[in-house]
């Protein structure tokens, strides 16, 4: 008896992804007076977190960008790191404070939207869900509504009454005055209204004031203590010898 135990304790397991639901996406962690205890098995919430990922207009081509393999190469890299983590640790606290936001800006290739979206990975972890703006494409969507003005206004709201905006490369490729007319409406109203945002831009903050004051000194006012400018071609990992 005691040898068919062993036999049978070695026998293969079914085929299945998942060892702890069957691939059902449900799994029984206790039972009580005979009636099982049921939870979402750890094998879904990758999947949950992917499909919240995509909800809020970020690629899932996008979503291996985390903290863990955000490469600490120098001084500048262990900075980002480290305020980008704080920054999400202290979230709930600080997020109707007037300096709930942060920034990265400055040296192309230096791991600035990677870092913002590990940010934004980790805050969905959460249940906070960052809607994402790609400055050159959604300032280009946005102008082309803007003789619908109840599309455009829609649009418009979407970012300016989110939770939490990720601005992605704000300002690439430089700014008229109607790219400033739109992203001031839209900064100006979360400053008023104390909503955060995330930024990585390739201007440093003394580049943003000068392209537009009131932006600019906005975006650090709202960012005070989490600006950090980036400058140095030897952060550029694009020119990295490999």
């Amino acid at each position: 008896m005691e040898i068919a135990l062993r036999c049978k304790d070695k026998a293969p397991k079914a085929n299945y992804k998942c060892q702890l639901c069957n691939d059902t996406g449900i799994e029984q962690i206790e039972q009580i007076n005979s009636a099982p205890i049921m939870r979402i098995c750890k094998c879904q919430k990758s999947e949950i977190i992917k499909e919240q990922w995509i909800n809020a207009g970020f690629n899932i081509m996008a979503a291996d960008k985390s903290f863990s393999n955000f490469k600490i190469d120098n001084n500048a890299t262990h900075r980002m790191k480290k305020v980008a983590i704080d920054y999400v640790k202290d979230f709930e606290c600080i997020q109707f404070e007037n300096n709930n936001s942060i920034a990265f800006l400055g040296q192309p290739g230096s791991g600035k939207t990677h870092i913002c979206m590990a940010i934004c990975l980790e805050l969905i972890k959460k249940d906070i869900y960052p809607k994402y703006f790609p400055y050159r494409e959604e300032i280009i969507n946005l102008k082309q509504n803007i003789l619908n003005e109840t599309e455009y206004q829609e649009k418009l709201n979407k970012y300016k009454k989110c939770t939490i905006l990720f601005i992605d490369d704000l300002f690439k490729g430089g700014a008229n005055s109607s790219d400033i007319r739109i992203m001031f409406e839209i900064l100006n109203y979360r400053y008023l209204n104390r909503l955060p945002v995330i930024i990585s831009s390739e201007m440093l903050s003394s580049k943003l004031i000068e392209t537009d004051e009131a932006i600019g000194s906005r975006i650090i006012e709202m960012c005070k203590d989490r600006t950090l400018d980036l400058y140095g071609s030897e952060l550029n990992r694009r020119l990295a010898i490999k």
